[in-house]
Parts: structure tokens; sequence; C-alpha cells
């Protein structure tokens, strides 16, 4: 867990929110909805949702079941199972051998070394 001058941040969070930027997205607090990604690593089907808003905001990635995302939250889905809510401080994840924190950290990473090389 990384940690900033206001304590700990959870590394999830603070990944999707570098790979939020390393696409080029700008002010997400001024986006009607959430921040989207969607990106595939060993053959597993991941999507973010980041709500910057004040207030709960609906997600449906496509071909995933909708949620409605907590303020300044990430929901994660798996294989379009929602997977993951948390926001900086933390939050629950699933915890299976495929879908839980750690690939779901091991992935996130993949995808940015991904974007970094274009």
């Amino acid at each position: 867990m990384s940690t900033t001058e206001t304590g700990p941040i959870c590394e999830a969070f603070m990944k999707v929110g570098l790979l939020a930027h390393a696409l080029g997205a700008r002010s997400i607090k001024d986006l009607s909805g959430c921040w989207q990604h969607q990106f595939t690593h060993d053959g597993c089907l991941w999507q973010v949702a980041l709500n910057a808003h004040p207030d709960l905001r609906l997600a449906s990635p496509a071909g995933a079941m909708a949620c409605e995302v907590p303020t300044y939250s990430v929901a994660v889905w798996f294989n379009g199972w929602l997977a993951a809510i948390f926001n900086p401080m933390g939050g629950s994840f699933v915890a299976g051998t495929l879908a839980n924190e750690d690939t779901f950290i091991e992935a996130i990473d993949a995808e940015m070394a991904r974007v970094q090389k274009k």
C-alpha cells in the first residue's frame, strides 16, 4: 500500500487513477457519469468504472451487470461479473483464483505497460 501526506492509499485505487491519466483522462469529475475502461489480460476481461462525483453514479459496462458506483469509488468487473468496489481507503474484492485484488493489480500493471508502449 502506498502512502501520501494524508495517509495510506489503496494500491488498486491508485493504479486505476494512474491508468486513467495514462489513457488521457482529465477532469473526470466533469464527466456526466463514471470514467470507464475495459481491457483483457491472460484471456480475461476486466472492466473498471471510476466515480469522481459526490453522489452515486450508475455504470453499465458492455455485457456486464450494472452497478451504482459509490461516491469517489471504483467498481471492477471480471468477465462481466462485479468483482470489487473500493475507494482510496480500501473496500471489498472477490477472492477467486482468477479474480482477486492481486490478479487485478497484475492485470492493471500489464495494461499500463501496454498503454505506455504506444
